[in-house]
């Protein structure tokens, strides 16, 4: 049977899409990626001195540093040529903090100026991650009046990330800077990871307090992933006992995110109890994903208990697939042993599929090296179709 990539992808895509879902991405080039255009807040004029980030060039950067800013060390002029030149060493960082802490208000209005660009939301993230610690309603006061778009989205999250680190629930004015759905939930994800270290609990009611769906959901995602890393258990606990729905689904995802590398049986155990629920066909694949990472044999073999068809074979793919690329011949063999016929083509088929993807010479050397394998038919079928 031929086997296109298209079809892999289209097998192997899955249910809802998790925006704030383990965000490792930096908050702007998310909100780039996510298609976010910008806030609706009107933007008034920056002061005097400053410029409209898409009229600011390097002349009228250097101007606006040496009158915003003492020059010691280089000041803002000198952080501006490394700035547009791509180039912000940890001792321009440091220079920085120290015209943060000296005029936190100078600097902001330098950062409004600055080209777009990765140095551009460093400078912003840690002026207003500071200015918020020193002076949260001035910060806010600054951004509604002179950010929009992204930029006010990564100040917003930073002063709330301030903010959260003392109370928990202070950093709702910072939240109310952005009003986009997307943004909203980057901002409430950002607080609740601060948040979290100083009062967990407080944390966990306000995220349930939660109306909107977006900032629930983002709240909910990084609250579980946090808590499932300092005490499963409890964070199981708190799941099963108090979440319903989505919520509970939202939660098991990141739970067995984590606790599907610590204590995977542990994991696997208390889904089963709470498979009735939650969206199980979407949360299982998450454990077993996570499983196989440390021991695929171990997650084939309870994946291969699974009492619905569809679930089984989608679980069993998804180990495979992986298992494959790490330990070729073991995870063939297993595969190969699989007692139901059809169930093993689709699962070898899988296997098959992700060594050719992979590197297609990989799957001709397993070819060349088991002419006599009871999968090598399987194999050449699969060689045939994605060439």
């Amino acid at each position: 049977m031929a086997v296109s990539k298209n079809d892999s992808m289209i097998k192997k895509s899955s249910g809802r899409f998790y925006p704030f879902r383990r965000l490792k991405w930096p908050l702007a080039a998310f909100l780039a990626c996510a298609g976010f255009g910008g806030c609706e807040q009107k933007k008034e004029p920056l002061p005097e001195k400053t410029v409209a980030p898409e009229q600011a060039s390097a002349p009228v950067l250097e101007e606006a540093s040496q009158t915003m800013a003492p020059q010691q060390g280089g000041g803002l002029a000198g952080i501006s040529k490394m700035v547009t030149r791509g180039q912000l060493s940890d001792e321009a960082l440091v220079e920085l903090e120290g015209e943060i802490d000296a005029n936190p208000k100078a600097v902001a209005e330098w950062a409004a100026t600055l080209p777009l660009g990765s140095n551009r939301d460093t400078c912003l993230e840690l002026v207003f991650g500071k200015w918020g610690a020193i002076d949260a309603p001035a910060a806010i006061d600054f951004v509604r009046k002179n950010l929009d778009g992204m930029d006010r989205t990564v100040a917003a999250a930073s002063i709330a990330e301030s903010m959260a680190a003392e109370s928990p629930e202070s950093f709702t004015a910072a939240l109310a800077l952005v009003t986009e759905p997307i943004p909203r939930g980057v901002v409430a994800r950002s607080a609740v990871a601060a948040a979290f270290e100083t009062n967990p609990e407080r944390v966990a009611s306000w995220t349930l307090a939660q109306s909107s769906p977006v900032e629930r959901e983002a709240a909910l995602a990084v609250l579980t992933e946090l808590w499932s890393q300092r005490d499963p258990q409890a964070c199981a606990a708190w799941v099963a006992s108090v979440l319903q729905g989505d919520d509970k689904t939202t939660a098991a995802l990141e739970l067995m995110a984590g606790w599907g590398r610590i204590s995977p049986r542990d994991a696997a155990q208390w889904l089963g109890a709470q498979k009735s629920g939650l969206n199980y066909e979407e949360v299982a694949p998450v454990l077993v994903e996570n499983w196989s990472l440390v021991d695929p044999k171990a997650a084939a073999n309870w994946a291969d208990q699974e009492k619905d068809p569809e679930i089984r074979l989608s679980l069993m793919e998804t180990i495979v697939s992986s298992w494959v690329l790490n330990e070729a011949a073991n995870s063939i063999d297993w595969a190969s042993g699989i007692q139901d016929t059809e169930l093993r083509k689709s699962i070898l088929e899988s296997a098959f599929l992700s060594l050719a993807m992979e590197s297609p010479s990989a799957l001709a050397d397993w070819i060349k090296k088991n002419s006599g394998h009871a999968a090598i038919h399987d194999a050449e079928e699969v060689q045939a179709g994605f060439e």
